[in-house]
C-alpha cells in the first residue's frame, strides 16, 4: 500500500539543489536487442531479496511464451509468466547489479541496472536524541549514506519530498519532528532505458531504507 503525504517543498533550502545528482552507477547499461519487444522491468527490494516483475509485449499484445531471466552478482532467477505477459520471481539477497535477458522466438533484448544501496540516515545521529528547537535557522540537515542514486524520495510523518535527483542530504524544517521517536524513510531508484526494446522499454531497481530518529522536545502537531 502506498501512503500519501503532504508536500512541504517551501521548507527546503535553495542550496540543497546545488549538490550533484547520482548517475545510476558504472554497471548500468541500456544493452541491446532486436527492438521488437516492449519490456518494463522492475527490481524492488522486499524482505531482504529482490522482487522481480517484468512486463513483455509485442505489437501491444502480451507475450506469454517469453524466457525471462535476471542475474546478479549473487545468483540468478528464471521468472514465470501469466496470460497477461507479466513475469515474476525472486532473486536472493540484494545484488550490486541486475542483468535482464528476455527472448521470444527471434525477438530478444538484454540490459543491466546497478542496484542502489541502502540509505540509512547518518545525520542527525540516530543513536543520539536531538532537539529540533535547537536547529540553526530552524532547519535540520538530513544526510543519508550510500552512493547516490538517480532519484530519491524522503518521507517522515506528513512530510514528503521527491522524487528528485539524489543530493545525498536535505535541509528540512525542524517543525516536521513531532514525535519522540520518528521514522525517516529514504526511497532510492536507478533506472535505464532498454535500447534493445521498443520506445518506452525500461529497467529499474529501487530500495527503501527506514531509520528511526530520537527526538527530545519535539514540536506539537
Amino acid at each position: 500500500m502506498t501512503r500519501r503525504f503532504r508536500r512541504l517543498a517551501p521548507w527546503l533550502t535553495a542550496t540543497t539543489f546545488l549538490l550533484a545528482p547520482g548517475c545510476g552507477g558504472s554497471s548500468t547499461s541500456p544493452g541491446s536487442g532486436t527492438q521488437t519487444l516492449f519490456v518494463d522491468a522492475q527490481v524492488n527490494f522486499a524482505g531482504g531479496n529482490g522482487a522481480l516483475r517484468v512486463q513483455v509485449e509485442r505489437a501491444s499484445r502480451p507475450v506469454t511464451d517469453a524466457v525471462v531471466a535476471v542475474t546478479s552478482n549473487l545468483g540468478g532467477a528464471t521468472l514465470s509468466g501469466n496470460s497477461e505477459g507479466i513475469y515474476t520471481g525472486t532473486a536472493a539477497g540484494w545484488g550490486d547489479h541486475y542483468t535482464l535477458a528476455v527472448s521470444s522466438g527471434p525477438d530478444h533484448l538484454q540490459g543491466t541496472i546497478e542496484a542502489p544501496p541502502p540509505a540509512p540516515i547518518l545525520a542527525p545521529d540516530p543513536t543520539v536524541a536531538f532537539d529540533p528547537h535547537a536547529a540553526a535557522n530552524g532547519l535540520v540537515v538530513l544526510r543519508w549514506g550510500g552512493e547516490r542514486a538517480d532519484t530519491v524520495q524522503l518521507h517522515s510523518k506528513d512530510f514528503e519530498w521527491g522524487p528528485m535527483a539524489d543530493p545525498g542530504q536535505l535541509s528540512v524544517a525542524a517543525s516536521i519532528f513531532v514525535d519522540t521517536s520518528q521514522d525517516v524513510r529514504v526511497a532510492r531508484e536507478n533506472s535505464t532505458v532498454l535500447a534493445g526494446g521498443i520506445l518506452g522499454s525500461r529497467l529499474s531497481a529501487d530500495i527503501s531504507t527506514t531509520t528511526e530518529l530520537l527526538v527530545v522536545n519535539p514540536f506539537h502537531n
